[in-house]
């Protein structure tokens, strides 16, 4: 198959078997055949990090347990990494990815604060890179229809948006005992508060969108 025509080779940087997003991404990728995943360090436990990739179709060769080794030796053979790591590792996962040329498909929130970001995004201006952030809300067919009404005018001139988020994640039990708790990374505040990072994102980009 010729290099134009083969699916896109990705690597994920996180996203084992056992994270809340890594199958979800995993089935996404798959969906419409245009991608393959081709390598990955999905897990700083070497024993998930070898089952993930193993469930995942992805060569043992291939699995590493250092992502830096990963871009190292990857690089030349990938399309994008997959970043879906905890939000306050991303900032330099994917400056990494973008100095050696690699493109990065990275989970929201893009970074832990608006610096970190600015760097981010001059870096990619600088380096002529490709960078996408997943937010899957504004794939809904009933939220794409709203975009449409509001563009076409059919609801007027919009003056004032109201947006929620109800979240059960820190009282849901789901009949486990001990109840679920939140990952520890989602229990810690930087400089922007983690439920801003890890959930209001949401909010304001299907306002922005």
């Amino acid at each position: 198959m010729s290099a134009l025509h083969r699916p896109l080779r990705a690597a994920f940087i996180g996203g084992s078997n056992t994270s809340a997003v890594g199958y979800a991404h995993f089935a996404a990728a798959r969906m419409d055949g245009r991608f393959d995943l081709w390598a990955g360090c999905f897990s700083r436990d070497t024993t998930t990090n070898v089952a993930t990739g193993a469930q995942y179709g992805v060569h043992s060769r291939r699995v590493y347990s250092d992502w830096r080794d990963m871009i190292s030796a990857e690089a030349r053979n990938l399309d994008a990494a997959i970043v879906l790591t905890p939000t306050p590792d991303h900032a330099a996962i994917v400056s990494e990815c973008v100095q050696n040329g690699v493109g990065v498909i990275c989970e929201k929130a893009l970074a832990a604060n608006s610096t970190e970001a600015k760097s981010l995004l001059d870096l990619v201006t600088r380096e002529h890179g490709f960078l996408a952030v997943t937010f899957n809300y504004s794939g809904y067919p009933m939220v794409r229809e709203l975009r449409a009404l509001i563009r076409s005018g059919a609801l007027g001139n919009i003056i004032q948006i109201h947006a929620e988020m109800p979240q059960e994640g820190f009282i849901r039990r789901n009949g486990a005992t001990p109840a679920a708790t939140p990952q520890a990374w989602r229990l810690s505040d930087g400089r922007a508060p983690t439920l801003h990072l890890d959930l209001a994102v949401h909010l304001h980009q299907l306002v922005y969108y």
